[in-house]
């Protein structure tokens, strides 16, 4: 799937009217942000690498809830 978008963008980079310098640049943002990707841990979440203690998890509802 991620070839498709890769495809996609610079398909539309091809069929856009721009300078030379411009479309060089944007094929340029495009292969940072593939090589980006391509980084182990790019796709990772913040949220897969610690473990969290579930008790801390929990919010009081009168902390949320404005009083009138």
């Amino acid at each position: 799937m991620l070839a498709e978008y890769v495809g996609g963008f610079a398909s539309a980079i091809r069929r856009a009217p721009l300078s030379s310098a411009d479309r060089r640049a944007c094929y340029g943002h495009l292969a940072a942000w593939l090589t980006s990707r391509a980084r182990p841990g790019a796709g990772e979440r913040v949220e897969d690498r610690a473990p969290v203690d579930p008790a801390r998890l929990t919010v009081a509802v009168d902390a949320l809830v404005a009083r009138a």
